[in-house]
């Protein structure tokens, strides 16, 4: 005997157990961390706001990416032509030591330097490289470089 259909056969009415009815499950609320319910109103004193920040400026980060760049560019095409580089690494090339100046380049921001000697119109890093100390500074204004300087210690 052939069966074409069980429910033929039998009257059992297929019924998920509880434990398999799928419950509703509420939806998590999404939130932006970025969105701002401000409206924009500026306040007049400028209270903890850098000037840095106004528009036709450098902020301190692009400071900072001019600063290390102009650096490691200083390094490279000028301090490593030096006496006092050659007395102290031999004929190296930036081949050879690319990777840990890089690797090893720290930067600190010296506001004193940029208020006393910049008079608050370039940006100041004091440098460590490797073992080497550096110093540069940069226009906040037009991103030129007024100091670039390296010395082993």
């Amino acid at each position: 005997m052939e069966i074409k259909n069980i429910d033929k056969i039998s009257n059992i009415n297929q019924v998920p157990e509880k434990s398999q009815i799928a419950k509703p499950v509420k939806q998590e609320q999404t939130s932006n961390p970025f969105e701002s319910n401000d409206k924009g109103i500026e306040s007049k004193e400028n209270i903890g706001v850098d000037k840095a920040f106004q528009g036709d400026k450098l902020t301190p980060m692009e400071g900072q990416m001019k600063a290390k760049s102009a650096l490691l560019n200083y390094f490279k095409n000028e301090f490593m032509q030096t006496d006092e580089f050659k007395k102290a690494f031999g004929n190296k090339t930036w081949n050879d030591i690319g990777d840990q100046v890089i690797g090893f380049l720290d930067l600190n921001r010296d506001k004193v330097t940029e208020k006393d000697v910049y008079q608050g119109k370039a940006y100041a890093y004091n440098a460590e490289i490797f073992g080497m100390h550096g110093e540069i500074a940069i226009d906040k204004k037009t991103g030129a470089v007024k100091k670039a300087y390296v010395e082993i210690d």
